[in-house]
């Protein structure tokens, strides 16, 4: 039995990011697939390294569908988590896999490829303008209820075709989906955006528009998608497009904060993307990607992955692995800086299909925030920021900021 076998360590209640990255720089010393438990939940395979996750990501014996897991009734070892849902309700692109996935994440692409992504700036501009306007009437702020958490609300709305109205009603229910608490106290939460997503349905049944419901609704006439597959594409795109994005913006503008050298590359296009880019990287915006499941036998590392087993890949820590990324602590923007990429956005077939539209949104709002803002300071130590930590997401509680416009 190898040493990443025989090692059990049980990973701690993390309650900021900083704790996570040094609990999570160790294990990748000790290893690049670490047998770990979870917090009073089950053992897993936690991959902690650049070239093992690259492996993991594309593995065909590591799947996404949980019914094709040779222990699909004990799947998470009797401990249910809040980001758990995600993977065992509907069918959707998060937990599917071969063909069937990519017939799912085909409907995407009208909305979400790099040229359809250009569309969206108006609505970006135009949202993060509003947000910016009402948080000028005070001398302070918090960046995530205020900004990072209502942008990719709208942009996730208009996406969807959602009425503005109901914005405020989804943000809440994504918000507190990745609020940390427990799977029990959220099933009244999965439950109102299904029923959120069904009202949908019917309402854009009888009021069609050009947008993806809509779009969803039609592939489901012509039979070639269920009404439940319906349903899970847009719960999962208003959990996967709002929470993942509002991290984005809320760690990148506390980064930025108090930085004028990364708030002047704000002011140049190639720069600005450099440092969204970079950002990505350094925080990226999941703690872990989604659940994978071991239908065979698979060598990663010094891991020898059984069947049934669970495997998550820690993007944090690949992203710092010093075996790819120099200096990978600090924000690294030197063109020799790196010899390989992060990992944020996932790799190979479930990469993923929002990247562009959030690349987007950081790109059009942190500049505009610190524009409009340029002596925006924080009020609490980055250190002493809280985040709610699960086992897929994690954002910051608050990123309480002074304003002082010019």
């Amino acid at each position: 039995m190898s040493s990443a076998e025989s090692a059990v360590e049980t990973l701690p209640v993390w309650a900021s990011a900083d704790d996570a990255d040094r609990t999570l720089a160790l294990l990748r010393e000790r290893a690049a697939v670490c047998r770990v438990r979870l917090p009073d939940g089950p053992e897993i395979w936690l991959v902690t390294r650049h070239a093992e996750a690259k492996r993991a990501l594309n593995h065909p014996e590591l799947i996404k569908d949980p019914r094709r897991s040779p222990n699909p009734a004990g799947i998470f070892g009797g401990r249910r988590y809040p980001d758990d849902a995600t993977v065992v309700f509907g069918r959707h692109v998060l937990n599917t896999d071969g063909p069937d996935h990519q017939r799912l994440r085909a409907a995407y692409r009208p909305f979400l490829s790099a040229q359809a992504v250009k569309g969206y700036r108006r609505i970006v501009e135009s949202v993060t303008a509003d947000c910016l306007d009402r948080m000028s009437g005070g001398p302070a702020a918090d960046l995530m209820a205020q900004f990072a958490e209502p942008i990719p609300a709208h942009v996730t709305a208009h996406l969807l075709g959602v009425p503005a109205e109901e914005v405020s009603t989804i943000n809440a229910l994504a918000t507190d989906f990745a609020s940390g608490r427990p799977s029990t106290t959220l099933a009244a939460t999965i439950g109102a955006l299904m029923d959120s997503a069904l009202d949908q349905i019917d309402h854009k049944r009888a009021h069609p528009d050009d947008r993806l419901i809509s779009h969803l609704i039609q592939l489901h006439q012509r039979g070639e998608w269920t009404l439940q597959e319906v349903a899970a594409t847009i719960v999962t795109t208003i959990i996967g497009g709002m929470n993942t994005t509002a991290t984005l913006l809320g760690a990148g503008a506390a980064t930025i904060a108090d930085q004028p050298a990364l708030q002047r590359m704000l002011d140049d296009e190639r720069e600005c993307a450099a440092l969204v880019d970079e950002l990505l990287r350094y925080r990226p915006p999941t703690l872990h990607t989604t659940w994978r499941f071991a239908v065979g036998p698979v060598e990663l590392g010094e891991a020898n992955i059984e069947p049934g087993d669970l495997v998550l890949i820690s993007l944090p820590a690949v992203n710092r692995d010093e075996r790819v990324f120099d200096r990978p602590d600090s924000l690294l923007f030197d063109e020799n800086a790196t010899r390989g990429t992060h990992l944020a956005f996932g790799y190979g077939a479930h990469y993923c299909v929002g990247a562009a539209l959030a690349r987007l949104e950081a790109a059009v709002a942190l500049p505009a925030l610190f524009r409009r803002f340029p002596r925006l300071s924080l009020a609490a130590e980055p250190a002493e920021l809280a985040w709610n930590i699960g086992v897929i997401a994690w954002n910051p509680v608050s990123v309480p900021v002074r304003l002082e416009q010019v």
